[in-house]
């Protein structure tokens, strides 16, 4: 007798950590934090969020703005003497007025930096790590296949993100 019991939930799928996630790929090869494992790094980020009041099934479930993330993040920087600052990416387009659109991304690439931006559907954050200005994609760090590369507005991406960089190039 088989008994179809529909579709495997995958991590990820049921949750709202994408933008947790994020923060974990843009930190994992920091020395500071070298030999501890994702688990760890999602603990600890955890720890920042409750910390702020901030973990909440609401949140589990339906994620992160990007302000939250920044908090987080800066917290959790914090916490281990990170030389690295979060801040939203409209914060940092303001601070650099004389820049053009693709020149603020590259701003934040060529400082070692990640902007994790979110999708146009506000479904998911993905954490960018290059621009092609040719094809107009970032080029992510994703294990969903659906956003290997993703298109998105410039304007649309630097009014929806944040930035992680060395405090001293902020």
């Amino acid at each position: 007798m088989s008994v179809n019991r529909g579709k495997v939930a995958r991590q990820g799928t049921n949750d709202g950590l994408c933008g947790i996630y994020c923060l974990i790929n843009a930190v994992r090869n920091d020395d500071r934090l070298r030999g501890s494992s994702r688990e760890d790094l999602l603990r600890y980020l955890l720890e920042a969020a409750t910390r702020l009041n901030n973990l909440t099934a609401a949140k589990i479930s339906g994620g992160y703005e990007a302000h939250e993330l920044v908090d987080i993040f800066n917290v959790f920087a914090a916490s281990f003497d990170l030389s690295l600052c979060a801040q939203l990416l409209a914060t940092l387009r303001r601070s650099l007025p004389d820049l053009s659109l693709p020149a603020i991304s590259n701003h934040v690439f060529d400082r070692n930096g990640h902007m994790v931006i979110h999708t146009k559907d506000h479904e998911h954050w993905f954490l960018a790590y290059a621009y092609d200005s040719n094809t107009n994609q970032y080029l992510v760090e994703d294990s969903s296949s659906d956003y290997q590369k993703t298109a998105i507005s410039l304007r649309r991406a630097l009014s929806l993100g944040l930035a992680i960089l060395p405090k001293d190039e902020q």
